[in-house]
């Protein structure tokens, strides 16, 4: 699929917006996706054609499922996150980060949970919240 210059365009609006969301650099999104920074910014650019392993390697790198580069340069949206589940929000400490992060008393404690929440959200996201692994498993179980 040959990209005009207003998919490229929405694409590299989506692409940013997604990586600001993830708190990426765009070295992180082109480490993720398999490329050079210098391709990724061609290729997002227009400089570079887009080949499919390029496309493979991005929508990978977000999470997102086969066809959605494509959508996106068709004036489409990325599909939308999993919902994180309840347990992430849970104001248990569970690992020694935790702890670290609360023990900083001159932060107000509700800015302490937040940033822990938030943390724990980030992780889910990116993948690493398997059980077990950043005190993302359910506890008690």
């Amino acid at each position: 699929m040959a990209e005009d210059s207003g998919g490229l365009a929405h694409l590299d609006a989506v692409l940013d917006r997604e990586r600001i969301r993830r708190r990426w650099k765009w070295k992180d999104v082109a480490q993720r996706a398999g490329i050079s920074p210098v391709l990724l910014r061609a290729v997002r650019k227009g400089a570079k054609p887009m080949t499919e392993q390029t496309k493979t390697g991005l929508q990978d790198a977000y999470g997102w499922g086969d066809g959605a580069i494509d959508r996106i340069l068709a004036g489409g949206e990325p599909p939308a996150p999993e919902p994180v589940p309840p347990h992430v929000f849970e104001r248990v400490l569970r690992d020694d980060v935790e702890r670290e992060m609360m023990a900083i008393t001159r932060v107000p404690e509700e800015e302490r949970w937040a940033f822990i929440i938030e943390r724990r959200e980030r992780l889910w996201r990116e993948g690493q919240g398997q059980r077990g692994q950043h005190g993302l498993g359910r506890t008690g179980s």
